[in-house]
């Protein structure tokens, strides 16, 4: 698949985790998303780790020379997404609020970046 397709995918799934996170958090009277992880239920953590999952699975299949160019996104970490919020619940809580509230900001405004130095456009 394109690089440039696979970053505009990945931002679009960015986008709609946004959405859903705000949608389900709710807000406190200044705008801040509210982050009381008690609130959350099973369900829409599971759903929040499905889409960090293709995040990360998506970033992956760009190509070599892409990951190459781009050596400041953290691309281990990128890789280890999909197996922590899948498979790290064995041992403990998943990452999943961390990864949400801390990795994916620095990933968005990079692949963001990206697009429009590389193609001129978010598409």
């Amino acid at each position: 698949m394109e690089n440039k397709k696979l970053l505009v995918d990945t931002l679009e799934l960015i986008h709609k985790l946004d959405k859903a996170v705000e949608r389900y958090k709710g807000r406190e009277e200044h705008g801040e998303l509210l982050t009381d992880d008690r609130v959350m239920d099973d369900m829409v953590e599971d759903s929040i780790a499905w889409k960090l999952h293709f995040i990360g699975t998506y970033l992956t299949r760009t190509s070599e020379a892409f990951k190459e160019k781009h050596q400041d996104l953290p691309w281990n970490l990128i890789a280890a997404i999909p197996y922590l919020v899948s498979y790290e619940y064995k041992f403990g809580e998943r990452p999943v609020w961390n990864l949400y509230y801390e990795t994916l900001p620095d990933i968005k405004e990079q692949v963001v970046a990206i697009l429009k130095a590389e193609y001129g456009e978010l598409c």
